[in-house]
């Protein structure tokens, strides 16, 4: 049996590590370990983690000076010791098949990389909605422009088994926002086969109480999302369309985001987006240049219209109910 590594960076998680850790010890696919990265906890997390460590020497935890997500997993992953790895993150947590699954179609289609669905839940344990993957093979480069649209595979780091080889030389950008944005089409690039499941596989827990703080990094999407899409035009000119949609699509969700919020449409934070969306837009093609100005010079209508979809859709399913 190959050796899954499983890199788990942890901060200040003593309510939701316990719970992580344990659906880790429960996999099916009994040759991993876990290495849990104490990234300078101020809580009791690394006395949790070290007192379920005791209980299986498959879990390893080491502590360091906060240096953020992207630091713990860099730390974690140069500690790895097997032919897969993989990352959860610590308010997680996993189905007990997860990894039997992804290492079984990984060799059964000789694959680099392995993607899976993922459940969205509560903080109680409540499912919210479940986001099922792609039945997909492809290669490398057709699935890194895949990302572009994320049509059949999204960026996110956690819902995916990889052959370690595939991380060296690159790392998790220290000190960025939304960094899997910024990570994952360079490692998608180095594969020669990624694949897809549908069954959602990794159970991503929402949490409510940091809606203030994600608002805060909110602008680190809207930078995280710009690079990797002028790295994607680099690559593939001919997907400069795409390109393009994709930032408007993004600063749209951000302005919908802050008057969600409460912010003015005129705030510094919104200002900001709208004046870089300004710049760009004379470079994107004609019918995009359209759509980022009326963005642009209208949000509070697209805000309208985004709520009256919602409200919408949830009439809809009273009636059927």
């Amino acid at each position: 049996m190959k050796l899954v590594s499983i890199i788990v960076p942890a901060y200040n998680v003593e309510k939701t590590i316990e719970k992580c850790l344990k659906s880790l010890m429960a996999q099916t696919y009994s040759n991993i370990e876990i290495i849990v990265v104490d990234d300078g906890s101020k809580d009791r997390t690394f006395s949790i983690s070290r007192a379920i460590g005791k209980i299986d020497d498959r879990i390893s935890i080491f502590h360091k000076d906060n240096g953020g997500l992207s630091d713990a997993r860099n730390y974690g992953k140069n500690l790895a010791k097997g032919d897969y790895i993989a990352f959860v993150d610590s308010d997680d947590y996993v189905h007990p098949d997860m990894y039997r699954r992804l290492v079984s179609v990984m060799d059964d289609k000789n694959a680099d990389i392995c993607c899976c669905g993922y459940y969205r839940t509560s903080l109680d344990g409540h499912e919210v909605s479940s986001v099922f993957g792609s039945c997909v093979s492809m290669d490398g480069i057709h699935a890194a422009k895949d990302l572009i649209n994320q049509v059949a595979f999204n960026n996110f780091a956690w819902n995916k088994l990889y052959k370690k080889e595939l991380f060296n030389e690159i790392n998790f950008p220290v000190g960025r926002t939304y960094e899997d944005i910024l990570t994952t089409y360079k490692v998608f690039m180095k594969a020669k086969i990624v694949v897809g499941i549908e069954d959602p596989l990794y159970y991503y827990v929402e949490n409510s109480s940091s809606i203030s703080s994600s608002l805060t990094n909110i602008i680190g999407l809207w930078e995280s999302v710009n690079e990797q899409m002028q790295q994607m035009v680099a690559f593939f000119p001919e997907l400069k369309n795409d390109c393009d949609r994709r930032i408007v699509e993004t600063a749209k969700y951000i302005i919908i985001k802050y008057l969600q919020a409460g912010y003015n449409s005129n705030s510094d934070e919104m200002a900001n987006i709208k004046r870089q969306l300004s710049l760009q837009a004379k470079d994107f093609e004609c019918s995009i240049k359209k759509y980022a100005y009326r963005i642009i010079r209208f949000p509070r209508i697209y805000y309208m219209i985004y709520m009256f979809k919602i409200l919408y859709m949830k009439f809809k399913k009273n009636i059927k109910g």
